[in-house]
């Protein structure tokens, strides 16, 4: 009995969901939690290599919110998007970067699906995403490198 006690508890403790273990939605509350950040270098996020963690979020009509790694000092984010190049500051509040909406939504209306985001701190550490936005799904394919 103590053998079978023993064995729930340790699968149950694997089970749970850890803080950076990306993609987890803590615990459904919409908050998307990244993998530990990194530091960026050129040969970081760049499209060749594999991404670190890839997660879909479903649903365009809300904002997008990611919660960065807490081993990370004030984070600034903004996104380019893949049509113009142009790049956008992103909201950032504490650990969460917000991504809008609104900007998911056109993101998606456009004939390049796809946008870049940098998340950095003043040590160049973060993270490099790239979001693909399926308007027709009504979902966003984060990839992390």
């Amino acid at each position: 009995m103590l053998r079978v006690l023993l064995a729930t508890v340790l699968v149950a403790w694997i089970a749970q969901p850890t803080l950076g273990g990306g993609g987890e939605n803590a615990g459904g509350s919409g908050v998307w939690i990244l993998p530990r950040a990194q530091a960026l270098a050129c040969s970081s996020g760049t499209p060749l290599s594999a991404p670190r963690s890839q997660f879909t979020v479903v649903g365009l009509a809300s904002d997008l919110r990611l919660q960065v790694s807490n081993e990370m000092g004030m984070a600034v984010a903004s996104l380019v998007e893949d049509l113009s190049g142009t790049p956008v500051p992103l909201s950032v509040s504490g650990l969460i970067v917000e991504v809008p909406s609104a900007m998911l939504v056109a993101i998606g209306a456009q004939p390049t699906t796809e946008a870049m985001v940098l998340i950095s701190d003043a040590n160049q550490l973060g993270y490099v995403l790239a979001l693909e936005v399926d308007a027709a799904n009504d979902q966003v394919v984060v990839k992390v490198w």
